[in-house]
């Protein structure tokens, strides 16, 4: 059975899209700056900044 005109094919319904490598970059930055800010928030806590002291 062939699909009438004008209606796409179950297959091909769902098209993804690559990412640019400027796209790629950006979110491998974005990620390593989370994690620099994670890192830096544990180091500079000190045991003062404890939740109910």
């Amino acid at each position: 059975m062939t699909p009438r005109p004008g209606r796409e094919v179950a297959s091909h319904a769902v098209s993804v899209r690559r990412w640019s490598r400027t796209e790629a970059a950006l979110v491998v930055v974005l990620l390593l700056l989370a994690a620099l800010a994670w890192v830096l928030t544990s180091r500079l806590a000190t045991a003062d900044m404890r939740m109910g002291s």
